[in-house]
């Protein structure tokens, strides 16, 4: 019974942890995804700037 218990809570700790992973990747995507918008904001301006 014991052991039925800890397969349980192993697999509960596994998957808290792969949701953990999903959603801290998911955050760096997004953060990833603001610098570019900024730098490519900032790469327009500057041409415009210059022409």
């Amino acid at each position: 019974m014991s052991e039925r218990l800890a397969s349980k809570r192993g697999i509960r700790e596994r998957e808290r942890e792969e949701r953990e992973d999903r959603e801290r990747a998911e955050s760096e995507r997004e953060e990833l995804e603001i610098a570019l918008s900024l730098s490519l904001a900032l790469f327009l301006s500057l041409i415009l700037l210059l022409s």
